[in-house]
């Protein structure tokens, strides 16, 4: 153990660490202030928080995500500033760290100054990127022995409980309130997403079978048409016409007409070549 290592231990021998509940109920007490926050933000840039559920459409749906671009680069900077400010000139306690009587210090027992505020948020962002790896950077904090997250250890920080007894229930009304809340906005959108794709889904596929029909409707008036002209040709030739059940027999000497006419022209220009020759 180095002498470094030694100090910090000894800075913070004298408090307690606090745990993954605490931090836990903290982090999402934070994320509803934030959560409301964003919402004001929106209404004052002239943004619709609920702009997403007017969507009729998977391309009015793209447009709105696209206008909400610059909202979204002004709610990450919000959120920058709502935590370093309360993590250095609050006695590195947010209002969630405040309720549940925690903060945040350096190893050696000092105040989070800007720099190391700055690299612990960059960590905190790390930390979010474990969500691939079962949220380890989180749940580090349960088998650490100083309960310290990945962040902490970037940053060389640790939470810490303060003489103030925590409100534990009103924290967990204020946790419910923000996970529903989240949950539900998201189900909703995510579900009229979806609603949105069946419905162009269902769309897409009236538009081919419409197609598909106005092509076989031209194919059959095609063949009727041809049928016709070879009936008024063998009449010409003062040949017994194709009676209607005799048409796949008129086909076929059609075709080899055709292969006789044009040897290896035979394609599609070739078919209405040869029936412009039985004009």
């Amino acid at each position: 153990m180095t002498e470094l290592t030694k100090q910090d231990n000894a800075s913070t021998s004298n408090f307690q660490y606090a745990g993954f509940g605490l931090r836990f109920l903290a982090y999402w007490v934070d994320f509803l202030l934030l959560y409301i926050l964003g919402f004001i933000l929106q209404i004052a840039t002239g943004n619709n928080p609920f702009a997403v559920f007017t969507a009729q459409s998977l391309s009015d749906l793209q447009k709105i995500q696209s206008s909400s671009n610059s909202f979204i680069i002004i709610a990450l900077l919000a959120g920058i500033v709502y935590y370093l400010i309360f993590w250095v000139n609050h006695d590195g306690a947010t209002p969630g760290k405040k309720l549940l009587g925690i903060k945040i210090i350096r190893n050696n027992g000092e105040k989070l100054s800007y720099p190391v505020a700055f690299v612990r948020y960059v960590g905190y962002i790390l930390s979010a990127f474990t969500v691939f790896f079962f949220f380890i950077g989180y749940l580090w904090i349960i088998w650490d022995k100083k309960k310290q997250a990945l962040h902490d250890k970037i940053a060389g920080t640790v939470v810490v409980r303060t003489d103030k007894k925590p409100n534990i229930a009103l924290a967990v009304i204020l946790v419910f309130i923000a996970i529903s809340t989240y949950f539900v906005f998201m189900g909703t959108a995510m579900l009229h997403g979806f609603r949105l794709g069946m419905k162009e889904a269902r769309s897409q596929r009236n538009i081919r079978n419409e197609k598909q029909i106005f092509t076989q409707v031209q194919a059959d008036e095609l063949a009727a048409n041809v049928f016709i002209k070879i009936n008024e040709k063998r009449i010409q030739n003062n040949l017994e016409v194709y009676k209607e059940d005799q048409r796949i027999c008129a086909y076929a000497q059609r075709r080899l007409e055709q292969l006789n006419t044009l040897g290896k022209n035979d394609d599609y220009k070739g078919f209405m070549k040869i029936s412009l020759i039985l004009k």
